[in-house]
């Protein structure tokens, strides 16, 4: 399973989040600065997962980056 990881949750994320958890050896996590968007575009998918993170946090995304393919 490939982890594929999207940082930001804007207008045109939908359907590239839609195609990716479409795909059955990938999974998708949304990193946004608001969770309640990120969450939204999952919309409880169980291949996905929606974190929230702000610029500022990069030790944290350095971990995003080295657990995606």
């Amino acid at each position: 399973m490939k982890n594929v990881l999207l940082l930001g949750a804007g207008l045109v994320a939908k359907p590239l989040v839609q195609y990716l958890l479409d795909q059955e050896e990938i999974e998708v996590t949304i990193a946004s600065r608001t969770l309640s968007k990120a969450e939204k575009l999952i919309e409880g998918h169980p291949k996905g997962k929606a974190l929230q993170w702000v610029v500022e946090q990069k030790e944290e995304l350095r971990k995003l980056i080295e657990d995606a393919d």
